[in-house]
């Protein structure tokens, strides 16, 4: 089931810089790939990533939200990460999403912020594909936390009506943050990036077959529709 939201087809005032993004090493768009218009965000493994200073429109509490995103791994073999809120310092975490090194996606809530004690994954063993774009949606409805790939639940869902520990830190794309330094770098292309405080998504649903726009509901989107080599990125919302 599509939960399209009454909001959707409300006009919104959409503010094109609502967030800083910031790029690091030389993450940058690309034309190589895309999975909407002209090009895609290229992360090659090596200091590439995208930070956006902590903002409250993401501390959902026990309210319902949606993470969701394109992606498309040079190598689904190796143990990366799509996005997360880092553990800095230690016992601050609150939600990552990675790669696991079986081909499969995983999901990291917390609710102590000690521990990812709500993890699980979204597909079965090499359900990851190389080279392929794929789509990954985490949902909280209510008590449910739930992942889906490709628009079909998940490998392992989650129940608990605790909220998502508010952290204090930076949401960083394409990697993890640690005390350490930025770890487990994402090597592929990555599209549509947006963050909403609804449940988008309450059961299987046919993937996005176009880019997303800003609705009443959203508070981050990234598209990457632009020239090849641009290190420009925008993080848009609603006010």
């Amino acid at each position: 089931m599509l939960v399209s939201g009454a909001a959707s087809q409300t006009p919104v005032a959409v503010v094109a810089g609502r967030h800083t993004v910031t790029a690091n090493g030389d993450v940058q768009h690309s034309t190589a790939q895309s999975k909407f218009g002209a090009s895609s965000i290229r992360f090659d493994g090596t200091g590439d990533y995208l930070t956006i200073p902590n903002s409250s429109d993401w501390d959902f509490g026990t309210g319902d939200f949606t993470i969701e995103f394109w992606a498309r791994l040079d190598n689904a073999s190796v143990r990366q990460y799509y996005m997360s809120n880092g553990d800095v310092p230690s016992g601050t975490k609150s939600l990552a999403f990675k790669n696991q090194e079986n081909r499969r996606f995983k999901y990291l809530p917390s609710t102590t912020g000690s521990s990812y004690d709500l993890e699980g994954y979204g597909g079965g063993p090499d359900s990851t594909i190389n080279n392929t774009w794929q789509h990954y949606a985490f949902v909280r409805y209510g008590t449910s936390w739930k992942p889906y790939v490709d628009g079909t639940l998940g490998y392992s869902n989650r129940t608990s009506s605790s909220a998502l520990y508010t952290s204090p830190n930076q949401l960083t794309i394409g990697a993890i943050e640690y005390t350490s330094g930025f770890s487990e770098l994402m090597t592929g292309y990555m599209d549509e990036i947006r963050i909403s405080d609804n449940a988008r998504y309450t059961s299987n649903f046919t993937p996005p077959t176009s880019a997303f726009t800003v609705d009443g509901n959203t508070k981050l989107l990234i598209h990457s529709d632009t020239t090849n080599g641009s290190t420009t990125f925008v993080g848009e919302g609603h006010t």
